[in-house]
């Protein structure tokens, strides 16, 4: 299987972008949580956390085109159960053992969760359109008929 690296740099720019407004959205209140006064706390992002947020959204590109290249995946509707099983197999479970068995927040996992959902699945979904463009652009070629 051949992995479209372009369609991975897309889905992580876009997977980085949307996290980072999830952020915007939920960080004073995850500060709060943590116990740090969002007025007094330095927000200043580092650009090598920037950049390593990157390679991790990129490996999770890597990742995610596998599977959704393997499985096939060209449609929307297997997108966004591929991203449901893939959320509750891996953060969903991470997450509720940390809360059941290392007393971490719920209010703090929930926040993580929800970013470990619309990341992903905005990656699944651009992966499976190019799939979707592969497939149909390989099914009008006359060697497949």
């Amino acid at each position: 299987m051949k992995i479209n690296l372009w369609s991975v740099l897309l889905a992580t720019l876009v997977a980085f972008i949307i996290s980072s407004i999830w952020y915007a959205n939920f960080g004073k209140l995850l500060m709060q949580l943590h116990g740090v006064d969002p007025l007094t706390a330095q927000q200043n992002i580092s650009p090598l956390t920037m950049l390593l947020e990157l390679a991790r959204t990129f490996i999770l590109g890597i990742i995610l085109a596998y599977f959704v290249g393997t499985l096939q995946i060209s449609q929307w509707m297997a997108a966004i159960k591929l991203t449901a099983i893939l959320w509750i197999g891996f953060p969903f479970i991470l997450l509720t053992g940390s809360i059941l068995h290392e007393n971490f927040p719920w209010r703090i996992a929930i926040i993580h969760a929800g970013d470990w959902f619309i990341k992903p699945l905005a990656m699944i979904l651009i992966l499976s359109w190019q799939n979707h463009k592969r497939i149909v652009r390989h099914k009008k070629d006359p060697v497949y008929q």
